[in-house]
């Protein structure tokens, strides 16, 4: 092994003993379930949002305004899941009520 290739792997072992990276791995995990159950309810809403349409002829607003706070909190996870942001999502930050950065 060269000196570079003995340099790159310590650096990865050290990555690897790291408990910010193992950390970063549980939160991982528990946001990816939770977008599990993020999407399951968001299909389940638009079901009952198109129901409120269909009968009353328009939009809940209040619903709506729910709505765009539960995307901004989906937005935050997936932007967390795909190390685009480095903050974590509600509940580690307050709960962004308009659904915007």
């Amino acid at each position: 092994m060269s000196h570079d290739s003995n340099s790159g792997l310590s650096a990865i072992i050290g990555r690897l003993l790291s408990a910010d990276i193992w950390l970063r791995a549980l939160y991982l995990i528990i946001f990816a379930l939770v977008l599990k159950v993020a999407a399951s309810l968001v299909i389940l809403l638009a079901v009952l949002f198109w129901i409120v349409v269909v009968i009353r002829g328009e939009e809940a607003m209040s619903a709506c305004e729910h709505l765009k706070a539960f995307s901004g909190f989906v937005r935050d996870c997936v932007g967390y899941l795909t190390f685009q942001s480095e903050q974590k999502p509600f509940p580690f930050k307050a709960w962004n009520r308009s659904g915007q950065e």
